[in-house]
């Protein structure tokens, strides 16, 4: 394992992978605060509200595998973190005020969407970072850094909660962490695409430059 975390890419991807599960615990934490208090909603109506973000997740889990077989993990990485953004940002928007349950609706489906989007192809690098004997702790540090997010999210967002008296401004506060553990995502997923690009390129060009001396012997 001190081996897998040694190497930036898997160390960036699995940082990443720990902030959106941080974002999204965080805003399974204060959504219901906002649509009880804020939005009045039924109990029935908010449940299906909250249900939007394991529905994108849900539809994107079934195109995620097809996407990164096609077009390989990396964009995909950045397109998911991206989209965890700008869905937490445009919640932003809504939760401070009474909205349309429709607009909390379509906001949250492009939080699942984006999350799942990220988290399988990113999955898939953290995976292939290592030898094929690493895959196993790969996939443990994978599951403890979601165990960890998980509950880093709501710790984060009630410690916070403590020091502030307004309920608006709880809110306000609470939602702008969830947009700092979403932009961290982005951040994260950058770094670890760019030096995996890196880390590819690095190993092509030995291969490519044996490759034309093997040629030149040849004739």
């Amino acid at each position: 394992m001190a081996g897998l975390l040694r190497r930036s890419e898997f160390l960036w991807g699995l940082l990443a992978f720990f902030w959106s599960v941080t974002a999204a615990g965080a805003l399974y934490y204060l959504l219901p605060f906002d649509l009880d208090t804020v939005q009045h909603l039924v109990a029935s109506l908010a449940g299906v509200v909250l249900l939007c973000v394991p529905l994108g997740m849900g539809v994107m889990g079934i195109v995620g595998g097809y996407l990164t077989d096609r077009y390989r993990a990396r964009p995909l990485i950045l397109t998911g973190s991206g989209l965890l953004l700008v869905g937490s940002l445009l919640l932003t928007l809504k939760v401070h005020s009474l909205t349309a349950a429709v607009d909390l609706a379509w906001r949250l489906l492009l939080v699942g969407i984006g999350i799942d989007l990220f988290s399988g192809p990113n999955q898939t690098l953290l995976v292939s970072v290592g030898e094929r004997e690493t895959m196993g702790a790969a996939s443990a540090l994978s599951n403890v850094g979601a165990r960890i997010g998980s509950v880093c999210g709501p710790l984060v967002v009630g410690l916070s909660w403590t020091f502030l008296a307004s309920f608006s401004i709880q809110m306000s506060v609470g939602i702008v962490l969830i947009d700092g553990f979403a932009a961290l995502t982005l951040l994260f997923a950058w770094l670890a695409v760019t030096r995996r690009s890196r880390g590819v390129s690095s190993e092509e060009g030995p291969e490519i430059a044996s490759d034309g001396r093997a040629h030149a012997e040849v004739h």
